[in-house]
């Protein structure tokens, strides 16, 4: 039986506003650790920028917008999709 193709992925995902660097750093880490758990591999940390949003989100009109490129199975991102409630 063959391996299953993994491929290159960007995960996007936003952070509270009210977070400073180190709390920035930290949860960047557990979000690291989760996707390692699930079975995707960190390949590259591209950006971290406060950015206002489009439209408000749970009253909130800013947040910190984290980029990082992932390499992963289509299985890995199924069960991140349903573990994250995407």
């Amino acid at each position: 039986m063959s391996k299953p193709k993994e491929r290159l992925y960007e995960f996007a995902y936003l952070v509270s506003p009210e977070l400073d660097e180190a709390g920035l750093e930290a949860f960047r880490g557990e979000v690291d650790a989760l996707l390692m758990k699930a079975g995707a591999s960190i390949r590259e940390f591209l950006f971290s920028v406060k950015r206002r949003l489009a439209y408000p989100i749970k009253r909130r009109d800013t947040a910190h917008f984290v980029v990082e490129r992932i390499i992963a199975t289509s299985e890995v991102i199924e069960k991140l999709t349903r573990d994250l409630h995407l």
